[in-house]
């Protein structure tokens, strides 16, 4: 539980949290086909899609940039494993690093623990930052942008470690590579 709470209070307080109002044309349908699930924005050229199982749609509006209509949120309680993210346009994407400076100043006021380990590399197209989460437990997590046809997905990523970094950034590097992303 503490790691959903601290999930939330990274994705409430990020550097989406003030993302203008979105006609309801734009927001985001989230269809279930072929054993997949299927993430797409009408106004967007792009379409991801993803695993069924074990992950699963969860309504996760607790303010802020959840309630962005181009959100969504995933679970996998069993193993804790919390996906959300976002599709926008391509450009309000600043570049990785501005995102990621953001993202840390953001959570510095919050009174979020700095993060730990921190390594950049790409994931296929995805564009990835691995990184660690210490408070009560240690969490691995990553942020990943692919930016394709003026649009931009934004995904976070946590897992709990269970003491073990590298097989929580192994988990989240098997459920980037496990995402697809297409044009129309």
């Amino acid at each position: 539980m503490r790691l959903a709470a601290a999930f939330l209070a990274l994705a409430a307080a990020g550097p989406l949290a003030a993302a203008p109002p979105v006609h309801p044309r734009d927001a985001i349908e989230i269809t279930e086909q072929s054993g997949e699930y299927v993430l797409a924005v009408p106004a967007s050229r792009l379409v991801m899609s993803m695993p069924l199982e074990p992950l699963r749609l969860k309504a996760n509006n607790v303010g802020g940039a959840t309630s962005n209509p181009r959100y969504f949120y995933f679970e996998d309680r069993a193993h804790e494993v919390r996906l959300s993210g976002w599709f926008e346009p391509a450009s309000r994407f600043g570049g990785a690093q501005a995102f990621w400076d953001v993202s840390t100043e953001s959570w510095e006021r919050s009174g979020q623990p700095s993060p730990l380990d921190i390594e950049r590399r790409k994931v296929g197209e995805w564009d990835a930052t691995f990184y660690e989460m210490v408070s009560r437990g240690s969490t691995s997590h990553v942020q990943a942008h692919w930016v394709e046809a003026g649009t931009w997905i934004n995904l976070h990523g946590s897992v709990d470690a269970g003491g073990d970094a590298g097989k929580g950034r192994e988990r989240l590097e098997a459920l980037l590579k496990s995402i697809k992303v297409r044009q129309k």
